[in-house]
């Protein structure tokens, strides 16, 4: 008994003791952030040009910044193919305080989610502020140019407004453009467009993009099958069709891609080819659903069709062959055959130095559903000195005429007065050689309109030799830029 009543007393003694103690402990005031202010709820820049500045206001308990770091982050949703689900996809941008920001080839053109994050590194814990940002695009519209340049290849912008922009496929996809530029060719696949780029070089062998939003989607090689075209394709022409056929010749050989070919990409070249064992040149669109092509060989015509259907011209159940070098088709300006109209055709080849001229009428015949031809005329061109290998050709959009240049000249054939010279419209800055030739045109509902030329010329002033100018059809120069990109090969234009 007398050692439960000591025991009670003891803890009696100490809990006395507890209740006496005053305590004289030190408190940290943590800093927090009271607000964050400044930051909109939604921005919209253009990509690569515009400069996203954010100076957000952040207010400290105790006044100072020194615990704390930022962060400024854009995420977005994505599907990702291999895993079969949506994956969401962070960028850090800046680590700074205060945003100065300008979208490369990194950002998505899309509306992103935009988070502010300022961190305590005393206490861990993280204040954030959301915003979103719409990313738009610069280069819809204008007048895109595939040039020669230090032996490899570049893209040269001149946009719808003027202004001109050099170096765009490493700008855009943040890699060079490697190998000697062959052509490019705008061509619809599924609901987009793209751009599909041709240079010599492996492995890549150029580029296709996404020709909408300019993004880069797969190398070029992704549209050979090599076991058609050879290791090293060397492709000399391509055209496509309104119903996105796509005929091709590579390393002198013809191929056909239907454009309802689908899979995980939509390849381009190797796709139902057609058997032409002859040597091929040149391939041309005549009109929906008609294209020709020019074997080397015995210079025979083929005709061709939608969904990879190709016969030999013949008139008279004569096969028509047109020896030499292919320079140029066109179809006359307004015929259609779906129509119940005459087509006509004019083709032009080289043959030892004589050019001639071959003029087709092109009729379907409604009860077979195939072509019916006729010849028209054959005559020998009129000024065969002024046509080289280097000539470029435009067919007239509204009137029966062809434009073709000359070094630095440019001329207009009549098809309705082949014994008449070419009558001279413009002549370019003495030294200049006239590279690339397009006929600019105005567009109402389904009919277009002679507008304008874009002429891209060469010089030896180094290696920006190239130039382009805009020349109105009574010849005089509209616009020029001069000395501003590499050899210009080929161009396609968004409007």
């Amino acid at each position: 008994m007398k050692t439960y009543i000591l025991l009670l007393a003891l803890v009696l003694m100490v809990l006395g003791g507890c209740l006496k103690d005053e305590g004289n402990y030190d408190y940290i005031d943590l800093n927090e952030v009271e607000e964050i202010t400044g930051i909109e709820e939604f921005y919209s820049i253009t990509k690569f040009e515009d400069v996203l500045l954010i100076n957000p206001e952040i207010s400290y308990k105790l006044g100072d910044d020194d615990a704390y770091e930022y962060e400024w982050s854009l995420s977005h949703w994505e599907y990702d193919d291999e895993l079969g689900e949506r994956v969401n996809y962070e960028i850090i941008i800046s680590q700074e305080k205060n945003l100065e920001f300008v979208a490369d080839h990194t950002i998505p053109y899309k509306d992103l989610f935009g988070q502010f994050k300022v961190n305590n590194t005393t206490t861990g814990v993280t204040y954030t502020t959301n915003f979103e940002l719409r990313v738009q695009n610069a280069y819809q519209y204008g007048y895109f140019f595939l040039c020669e340049k230090d032996m490899n290849s570049e893209m040269f912008l001149i946009r719808d407004n003027g202004k001109t922009i050099e170096n765009l496929y490493q700008t855009l996809t943040g890699m060079p453009l490697v190998g000697k530029p062959y052509c490019m060719e705008s061509i619809r696949s599924g609901i987009y467009n793209d751009l599909v780029i041709f240079t010599s070089d492996g492995p890549d062998y150029g580029a296709v993009m996404n020709f909408d939003n300019m993004d880069y989607k797969w190398p070029a090689v992704k549209c050979f099958h090599e076991e058609n075209v050879g290791s090293e394709p060397m492709v000399v022409n391509v055209c496509s069709q309104p119903d996105r056929d796509i005929f091709t010749i590579v390393n002198g050989k013809y191929y056909f891609t239907g454009g309802m070919a689908f899979g995980d990409y939509k390849p381009y070249i190797g796709i139902d080819v057609p058997a032409v064992e002859e040597n091929c040149d040149y391939v041309d669109e005549m009109g929906m659903a008609l294209a020709y092509l020019h074997t080397t060989d015995e210079g025979d015509l083929y005709a061709l069709g939608s969904w990879g259907a190709i016969n030999k011209v013949e008139i008279g159940g004569e096969t028509v062959q047109l020896p030499g070098t292919c320079h140029f088709m066109a179809p006359e300006p307004g015929g259609h055959m779906y129509q119940g109209g005459v087509n006509t055709h004019f083709i032009y080849t080289d043959n030892d130095g004589t050019v001639n001229e071959m003029v087709l009428h092109a009729k379907l015949d409604f009860s077979t559903w195939s072509n019916a031809y006729t010849l028209a005329r054959t005559n020998v061109f009129p000024a065969p000195a002024l046509i080289n290998a280097e000539t470029k050709f435009v067919n007239s959009y509204s009137e029966r005429y062809f434009y073709f240049s000359s070094e630095n000249k440019i001329y207009r054939y009549n098809y309705d007065a082949p014994e008449d010279a070419p009558a001279l419209i413009v002549e370019l800055p003495e030294g200049q050689m006239i590279s690339y030739l397009y006929l600019d045109y105005i567009q109402e509902g389904w009919s277009k309109y002679d507008d304008k030329f874009v002429v891209g010329t060469y010089d030896n002033s180094g290696t920006n030799n190239g130039s382009v100018y805009f020349v109105n059809l009574d010849g005089t120069i509209d616009t020029k830029h001069e000395h501003v990109c590499g050899k210009i090969i080929d161009l396609e234009v968004k409007k």
